[in-house]
């Protein structure tokens, strides 16, 4: 599975980085504005799984301290090479980051592919400052877009090794020394045109559309949608 990540290929990904970049920058924002991240005490983040960086292109643009770990090879060198931000390129152990203690740890579209959750958490809760934020992102499999699509939910993936719900999401953490203080749906932003070509591959329907946004040169257009993803901000306790 390491390898896999660390060498796998996605010439389309990063081509939708705008619109993730404008994603996190309305979700930092709003997070701000309720002041569960204050500024001036949540400086210095860690995205772990942070792909090519968009995440921590956000957190700089607001004046954050960003920094980043991606096992991913080529998402890293492209980070590096149009964002000129902090990725470390590897997969979070216990010794990556020794002597670091940041105020908020983020777990973008990641904790779905872990093999071992628990013991990603346990290096999460030891790098974490007192009173630190760990923010994850995740497709909930008890949602009501995913009974709805059922078997043809996009989430149902064979990465994708453990799914969470409400319930389950809030056992893990609180056993795990995490108060969730938020959770609630996560929107996103993407292209038309991608957004209808990952749907092209779960429904043909969709192949159909993309050929009518062709030809009607709609294929740049923002969309902005929730396909059963949820939000969840919880606080290092002690």
């Amino acid at each position: 599975i390491e390898d896999s990540y660390s060498n796998s290929l996605d010439d389309t990904f990063s081509t939708q980085n705008k619109y993730r970049i404008e994603t996190f920058k309305d979700t930092l924002k709003a997070l701000i504005k309720s002041k569960i991240i204050k500024k001036e005490k949540h400086r210095k983040i860690l995205d772990i799984g942070c792909a090519s960086g968009s995440f921590l292109v956000a957190c700089k643009e607001l004046g954050f301290e960003p920094y980043g770990v991606e096992p991913n090879k080529s998402l890293v060198d492209y980070g590096k090479k149009n964002y000129n931000i902090d990725i470390l390129q590897g997969v979070l152990d216990f010794n990556t980051f020794k002597e670091e203690k940041f105020d908020i740890i983020t777990l973008w579209d990641v904790i779905e592919h872990l093999s071992n959750p628990s013991e990603t958490i346990e290096i999460i809760e030891k790098l974490l400052k007192k009173d630190g934020l760990l923010i994850i992102n995740y497709p909930d499999s008890e949602s009501f877009i995913s009974k709805i699509l059922g078997n043809k939910w996009p989430f149902w993936l064979d990465v994708h090794l453990t799914y969470f719900n409400k319930s389950t999401i809030n056992n893990f953490l609180t056993k795990r020394g995490f108060k969730i203080i938020l959770l609630k749906n996560h929107w996103q932003k993407l292209s038309l045109e991608y957004a209808i070509l990952r749907a092209g591959k779960i429904l043909s329907f969709f192949k159909l559309i993309s050929l009518v946004i062709n030809f009607l040169n709609l294929n740049k257009i923002k969309i902005k949608y929730f396909i059963g993803q949820r939000l969840v901000i919880s606080i290092k306790s002690d």
